[in-house]
This record gives C-alpha cells, sequence and structure tokens, in this order.
C-alpha cells in the first residue's frame, strides 16, 4: 500500500488542525490517525512556532515537568518512610489534639500561625521547636506535617542520621543519585528534622546539612527543626572537631610558599601531631573545607599577590566563612618578595569568624625559605602544639 500518495478527501478536511493564535495549518504527528478507531481527540498535532504558540507550549511543558517531577518525589517519600519503618501513628499527632499548658500556650499558638502562613505559601522563614525530651517537640512537629499534608502539600520529616543516610546508601545502589536526593531535601514544600543534635556531627554530615539549608533559602521554602538544644549548645555540637590535629593549607605561586607548608608538616610529624595537607591550587577545594572542619587547628601559607593573598587562599577562606568556620585555633605562614601583606589579608578574613584563635606567632618569608627563617617557623609550631 503507497501510503504516501494516498488520497484521503474527506479525511483531508477530518484530520487537520489550525493554529489557535495564528491560524497556521497543523500536521497530525505520525501515523496514529490512520487507524478508523483512532479518537479525533487523541490525535496529536505538530506545534506551531509562531511566538504565542511557543509561550504558550513553554508553559504547558513546565507544568507538566513540574507534575512529573511531584509524582516522583512522593514515591521518595514513600520509599522513605518505608525503609526506616516510620509508624502510621504518626496520623494520630494533630494540632487540635496537642495538650495545651500555660508553659505552652505561647508556642502553639506560633506553631498554628507558622502553619497557615505555609499552607497560604508566605512563610519564608523555618521554625526552631526546642525543649527537653518529653515536652511534646515531635508531636508539634508531625502535627503541622499532618495539616500541611492534608492542603496535599510534600513534606518529609526524619532525623538527620536518616535523612543522611539515605545520601550514603547512593554510593553503593546506582539506582539513585546523591543529587537526586538533595533535589529532593531542598525542594519539598515542608523539610523537617527531628531531634537535632543528639547524633554526631561530622564534617561531611555538616557540609550537605548546609548545601540543603542553602538550597532551601534560595527555593525561599521553610524548614522545621526540633531540639533540645538552645541554639548556642547546638552550634557549639555542630563545630565540635573530629580529630585533634592540625591542617596545613598552602597557596604557593611559584612553589616556595609550599616548600615552607611542607617543612612545617614533617616538623609536625616529628612532634607526633596527627596532620594533614592540602594544596590550594591542585586539590578539590571542597575536600580541604572537610578537613578545615574535622581537624581543631589549621596552619595558613599563603603567597601575597597583587597588595592581598593569592586568590586560592582567599577563596577558602570565603567559603570556611560562608559556612560558619568556628572554634579553631589558626596559624599564619606568609611569603613575599617586597612588602608580603598575606598574613594582615588572612586575619582580617578569620577575625569575624566565631572564636577562632589566631597564633601570636607568625611567619614570613621573603621569596624562598632560608635558615633564618626557623626560629619563626620553630615559634609557630610550639604554639600551634600547645
Amino acid at each position: 500500500m503507497d501510503l504516501e500518495n494516498m488520497k484521503y478527501n474527506s479525511k483531508d478536511k477530518i484530520f487537520h488542525n489550525k493554529c489557535k493564535f495564528c491560524g497556521k495549518d497543523l500536521k497530525p504527528i505520525g501515523l496514529d490517525y490512520l487507524y478508523a478507531n483512532m479518537p479525533l481527540t487523541s490525535i496529536e498535532y505538530e506545534r506551531c512556532d509562531c511566538k504565542k504558540s511557543k509561550a504558550y507550549w513553554n508553559e504547558i511543558d513546565l507544568k507538566e515537568e513540574i507534575q512529573k517531577k511531584r509524582k516522583h518525589f512522593e514515591q521518595m517519600i514513600r520509599q522513605f518512610y518505608i525503609q526506616n519503618y516510620i509508624s502510621n501513628r504518626i496520623q494520630d499527632y494533630q494540632l487540635e489534639n496537642f495538650i495545651i499548658t500555660e508553659n505552652n500556650e505561647k508556642e502553639v499558638k506560633i506553631a498554628k500561625d507558622f502553619t497557615q502562613k505555609c499552607i497560604n505559601k508566605n512563610q519564608k522563614n523555618g521554625l526552631i521547636i526546642t525543649g527537653k525530651s518529653g515536652t511534646g517537640k515531635t508531636h508539634l512537629a508531625t502535627a503541622i506535617l499532618n495539616k500541611l499534608t492534608e492542603k496535599d502539600m510534600l513534606v518529609l520529616m526524619g532525623r538527620l542520621i536518616l535523612l543522611l543516610d539515605v545520601i550514603k546508601d547512593t554510593f553503593k545502589d546506582f539506582s539513585s543519585k546523591e543529587k537526586d536526593i538533595i533535589e529532593l531535601y531542598s525542594k519539598v514544600d515542608m523539610l523537617i528534622i527531628d531531634d537535632l543534635g543528639t547524633e554526631r556531627i561530622s564534617s561531611w554530615a555538616l557540609e550537605k546539612l548546609y548545601t540543603i539549608i542553602e538550597n532551601r533559602n534560595e527555593n525561599k521554602l521553610p524548614i522545621i527543626v526540633t531540639t533540645r538544644f538552645d541554639k548556642e549548645s547546638l552550634l557549639d555540637r555542630f563545630y565540635q572537631s573530629e580529630d585533634e590535629g592540625v591542617l596545613v593549607a598552602s597557596a604557593s605561586i611559584h612553589g616556595n610558599t609550599k616548600e615552607v607548608a611542607l617543612k612545617v608538616v614533617d616538623l609536625l610529624k616529628e612532634k607526633g601531631v596527627k596532620v594533614a595537607f592540602t594544596d590550594l591550587t591542585r586539590d578539590d577545594m571542597a575536600e580541604a573545607v572537610e578537613d578545615a572542619f574535622r581537624y581543631s587547628k589549621m596552619i595558613l601559607a599563603g603567597a601575597t599577590y597583587d597588595g592581598g593573598v593569592f586568590s586560592p587562599m582567599e577563596d577558602f577562606l570565603h567559603r570556611l566563612q560562608h559556612k560558619g568556620y568556628q572554634n579553631k585555633t589558626v596559624g599564619l605562614i606568609e611569603n613575599g618578595s617586597w612588602a608580603p601583606l598575606a598574613n594582615k589579608v588572612m586575619k582580617d578574613m578569620l577575625t569575624p569568624m566565631k572564636n577562632i584563635t589566631i597564633c601570636e606567632n607568625t611567619v614570613t618569608i621573603k621569596s624562598t625559605y632560608k635558615d633564618e627563617n626557623q626560629e619563626a617557623i620553630n615559634q609557630l609550631i610550639e604554639e600551634i602544639c600547645h
């Protein structure tokens, strides 16, 4: 049968459509319309390329993509609850049956107002629910979850360790990817982290938590946290170093600053100090930031450049500042041929960070290491080790 030369006559009048914006004739796509039992409403036509039609279809495609993503998120949330044996009893927790007393009346009102604003899509800030064990923090957070879910909002709730375990599972399960899990946590209508601070926070966990919070902030989506700790105590638990030791971070232009940094590494090892080294001009910056949080102390070796400090070191310090680097001891080494300024710049960048102790002893190298520099290096190492 020669389909190309077939004449449809009356069918030509049936199987055609026009652009509702410009009136251009549109042809059906594929050969489905050749089947006699094919409903006319099911026939798909080509898209017009006029400006209004393109805008129309772009909007349709975007809505379909959002709906598809939403269904995918719903499946991921259900899977999370199934894998972590989340009790069906959570449905029993409602704002209406929360026991109100003189001690919590104000807090419950805040929670109800917060929930209503979330439903109205005008709540951008998060909510922290604090209190001792048994005071109803989880009940209140779960009641908010149920109220938002009733309004067809996507809500995910879990302890941080469980949420992060899902990310870790992607390392061995290639059917899902870390970025997909991060996207879920970043884009659900509400993320609730329950009992934050009870588990030990590793530098890796802190990095992921910051990423999720930053993403939600950019998306203007709120987050709820329940914790038994006050704000200051919670931050202190976050910023406890995992390892007693020293990270030596170098940003060298020609290699001379790095040479001095490696001398420092060797001297620290001779003293039995646990030490790690990172070359900020070559190594992965994210891993360098992670090591900075992991170790209790740090020595920065930066080259003076263009009236400041060499850009990889500046970038590194900006990242630390952005992620809330605090409660550390830091030593400074600078290199410069004429008027070294790296130590001043690094100190100025470190000073606004909370509870940063900067060693009084600093080291200044003029272009290359000289024997006369050894005394200053020894004094810095002695101070950083005590």
